[in-house]
């Protein structure tokens, strides 16, 4: 059977005969089929699936599926048999979203491996395609065990060896593993650079070597990247040409080149108004709202640095307080711990920037409002002393004491009350926290 696929593999890559003719061939007729011809029909089958879509698609995997079952007593005990019904229902669940094809796929990828312990090849084969497809599914940390034993195979410049290599940047950073992911990443752009036949691919391992370069902090290489990047977008790719340009503002804002930060953001911005747009930025299972509010926060955030850089505090302002907005009205819908932290957050960036400005009312009433919100987080959650709580009240106290901003509260009284607390936790984590509350309340009294 392996041989048989070289054989099938080897025709098509080199273009000598088309997948049509060559299932002409192989493909069982009315009478009875041997199991080999049953598996290469099923295989030329899974051939195609990529090229197909919908009910195509739907037809083409269950056609595979009966072609194996025909012949499975005779092939399940064989590897490329096992490697081959994974396949399928790896495709199916990376063009239907199916997690129980995925599953599937699973056993059956590990069936093949233990079936192949004596083929090195296979085994590393085998590997590959577990390690994509666990990274597709997001169990990051279970596709990087699968890589790593890839990893101590050969690889070739290949497709698969190159789609492995985007696999492994991916899973490294979403388990915070941001140099090596880093590191993946750009080992994949050098594969395509080096080998013609990838060359198609060379946007996707653009995009992926930027993303690994803005996640590691190296801004320079990310907007270099990004740069090499946009000229490839295709001028319909709506959603592409969005969220590049956002990184691409993000990577310059890093870069400190703030001005073309605000370029990529005027470019953006008035899109997010766009429902057809933001149809198309939602993940699976988030509201078309949520997912304008969470863009929309991006935007405003790196609108804000960049005019805090070049020292536009007024339009520092503005881009804070539509950020508030949205992070208000995210909090009202969600309720969740960390919108709430975001709020104040961003009013206490409202109070530091009006202090900057020299507007005391304003800092004055931004800094009451971000006490207020961390007040009511901490109380929700029925904590003794809540870290964000206790950071809001040293800024209040930094304000008063050093910029002389009046609080229409008695600061001193809730510095000494949130000592308190803080002492009563014994945690060494307060201890900076408990020696300034200490020195500003002494400030404060005089």
């Amino acid at each position: 059977l392996e041989a048989l696929v070289e054989s099938i593999s080897l025709r098509i890559s080199n273009q000598t005969t088309a997948i049509e003719n060559i299932e002409s061939e192989v493909a069982p007729g009315s009478g009875e089929q041997s199991a080999t011809a049953h598996f290469a029909h099923a295989y030329l089958l899974s051939r195609r699936l990529p090229t197909l879509r919908g009910e195509a698609h739907a037809q083409a995997v269950a056609e595979a599926r009966a072609a194996l079952r025909e012949a499975w007593p005779e092939l399940k005990g064989k590897a490329p048999a096992r490697a081959l019904a994974a396949s399928i229902q790896h495709e199916k669940f990376l063009r239907d979203n199916d997690f129980a094809a995925a599953e599937t796929a699973n056993a059956q990828y590990i069936v093949a491996l233990q079936l192949a312990q004596y083929d090195p090849r296979f085994q590393a084969s085998i590997l590959g395609s577990l390690g994509m497809l666990h990274a597709r599914v997001g169990n990051y940390r279970i596709a990087l065990d699968f890589i790593e034993q890839r990893e101590r195979f050969p690889f070739g410049d290949d497709l698969n060896g190159f789609m492995l290599k985007l696999a492994t940047a991916r899973a490294r950073l979403h388990v915070g593993q941001d140099d090596k992911s880093a590191e993946a990443a750009e080992q994949a752009l050098a594969m395509v650079e080096r080998t013609p036949g990838l060359a198609r691919y060379r946007v996707v391992a653009l995009d992926r070597a930027a993303l690994g370069n803005l996640a590691l902090g190296r801004f320079a290489r990310a907007l270099e990247l990004y740069d090499a990047e946009l000229p490839l977008l295709a001028k319909d790719a709506r959603r592409n040409q969005f969220v590049v340009r956002l990184a691409h503002a993000a990577a310059a804002l890093g870069a400190n080149q703030p001005e073309r930060a605000l370029q990529d953001l005027d470019a953006i911005e008035p899109t997010l108004k766009d429902d057809a747009l933001i149809e198309l930025l939602a993940p699976p299972h988030v509201t078309e709202a949520l997912a304008r509010q969470s863009y929309g926060t991006i935007v405003s955030g790196l609108r804000a640095n960049a005019n805090l850089t070049l020292g536009r505090l007024d339009a520092v302002a503005s881009a804070l307080e539509r950020r508030r907005e949205l992070y208000r009205k995210r909090y009202q819908s969600s309720q969740r711990e960390e919108d709430a932290r975001s709020l104040s957050l961003v009013e206490a960036r409202l109070a530091a920037n009006a202090a900057a400005r020299g507007d005391k009312s304003a800092a004055s009433r931004w800094i009451v409002n971000a006490l207020a919100s961390a007040d009511a987080l901490a109380t929700r959650l029925a904590v003794p002393a809540d870290t964000d709580q206790m950071r809001v009240l040293w800024f209040a106290a930094e304000l008063q004491t050093l910029h002389d901003v009046p609080l229409p509260l008695d600061l001193a009284a809730r510095l000494r009350e949130g000592q308190e607390r803080m002492i009563a936790q014994k945690n060494s984590a307060y201890r900076n926290y408990e020696r300034w509350f200490e020195i500003y309340q002494t400030l404060l009294l005089d």
